[in-house]
């Protein structure tokens, strides 16, 4: 996008970018929104960084300058994002497992199930015949004491 000249000279930076220079007379001088945020596409002019708008919890924007909240893609299964303005989704840590796109958290595994997985997109593994776990978001089953 092209910025937009006022009748001083001034220019205003384009959609997904912003300056906090007065009297800006070039693009140069504006600054990409970050990765993880965004910048609405009617907005031109933005002179701070608070314009940006984060993308929420449970998606994540890895390009820096962009437009529009539908750029923000939602965390795969296996992933999460609990908190909002990310480049990223965070991998599912052993003992936990994702099976739904966009979530902020991770589930952990429940009691008689474990997994060793990182970005686990299914439930955990039920524990085996004489193996037990009796409690959540465990990485192993226990061997069962006779």
């Amino acid at each position: 996008m092209v910025a937009v000249e006022s009748p001083r000279g001034c220019k205003g930076c384009a959609s997904g970018k912003w300056s906090a220079v007065t009297g800006a007379k070039s693009e140069i001088e504006c600054q990409n929104c970050k990765a993880g945020t965004y910048g609405r596409a009617e907005s031109n002019g933005a002179d701070s960084e608070t314009s940006c708008i984060n993308c929420p919890i449970g998606k994540y924007l890895e390009r820096v300058g962009s437009v529009g909240s539908s750029l923000c893609k939602s965390c795969p299964i296996g992933y999460s994002q609990p908190s909002a303005g990310n480049a990223f989704c965070l991998p599912c840590t052993p003992g936990a497992f994702q099976t739904l796109l966009g979530q902020a958290e991770c589930l952990p595994c429940s009691i008689a199930r474990a997994s060793t997985s990182v970005a686990r997109s299914t439930d955990c593994d039920v524990c085996a015949a004489g193996r037990n776990q009796p409690n959540t978001g465990m990485t192993t089953c226990l061997t069962c004491i006779p």
